[in-house]
């Protein structure tokens, strides 16, 4: 028996197929995107300890010359610049480049799961069609088995 919808459930299979490698990719982005955010996110750790110990070291040998203090202060106050930039690098980067990318990995996992319910409810009524088709095939049988004896019956009455 040929199924009637066979070309949509090809369509069908394609589109999962589809689904799958854009989910694949959707992944690797996401991964590649973590993978920075850590690395932002490292950065700026080791950028605010660097400032914690320099701040610690600076303390136990105050500068007694203007000059020294003007120089310790420009120098804290960059440390802290940078711990700022990182801060807001980290953060631009989630919000424009991680969340992005779980959004679509989120939509691709749903366009997958939705492709493979349609897939699914197509092939299970392929087989409730051949199923009702074997049915019909085994009755038919019967019938025809049936047929014969009664033939084979009333000829051998009828002798």
């Amino acid at each position: 028996m040929q199924y009637p919808l066979q070309a949509l459930l090809e369509l069908r299979i394609a589109a999962e197929k589809a689904a799958e490698v854009a989910l694949t990719r959707a992944n690797a982005a996401l991964a590649e995107r973590e993978q920075e955010q850590r690395r932002l996110r490292l950065l700026l750790a080791e950028l605010s300890q660097k400032r914690r110990q320099e701040i610690q070291k600076r303390a136990q040998s105050l500068p007694t010359q203007i000059g020294g203090v003007l120089q310790e202060q420009a120098f804290l106050t960059g440390l802290a610049a940078a711990e700022r930039d990182a801060t807001n690098r980290a953060e631009q980067h989630r919000n424009t480049q991680l969340e992005p990318a779980r959004v679509e990995a989120d939509a691709a996992m749903q366009t997958l799961l939705e492709c493979r319910r349609e897939k699914q409810a197509l092939e299970k009524h392929r087989e409730k069609l051949e199923a009702e088709e074997q049915l019909k095939s085994a009755r038919r049988s019967e019938d025809e088995a049936s047929d014969l004896a009664n033939a084979s019956h009333h000829r051998s009455r009828g002798q």
